[in-house]
């Protein structure tokens, strides 16, 4: 009715995943998360031995804190950030594909975005 003064209650958690598996399917609570467990995963493996790396084979740092240590972890950050910022781009692709690409193409859109890189 128009012009009508009812006030509508704002949808809860559940009618909204209740409205997205009915309209996109169960598949749709999981897109975009194979990416984050694979590269962290990966980013972690990465991590842990170089810092390992670093602090025993390059500034030959002894046990307990000191600056060696610091500066071990510290040049870790560049490898680190490279490996996140892909894996974070593809999952905000995978996320927000069938917003931008309304079609069965929507798996192609981080592709798409890391192809000019």
């Amino acid at each position: 009715m128009k012009g009508s003064n009812t006030i509508t209650a704002s949808p809860t958690i559940f009618s909204t995943g209740r409205h997205i598996v009915g309209n996109e399917g169960i598949s749709a609570l999981y897109r975009g998360l194979v990416p984050p467990l694979l590269s962290l995963s990966i980013l972690n493996t990465i991590n842990f031995t170089s810092y390992s790396y670093f602090r025993q084979d390059v500034f030959l740092a002894s046990n307990g804190w000191d600056v060696r240590n610091a500066v071990s972890g510290m040049a870790i950050g560049p490898l680190s950030s490279t490996i996140s910022t892909v894996e974070n781009v593809i999952k905000v692709g995978l996320r927000t594909s069938h917003i931008v690409f309304l079609s069965d193409s929507h798996f192609l859109f981080p592709f798409l975005i890391i192809r000019p890189l």
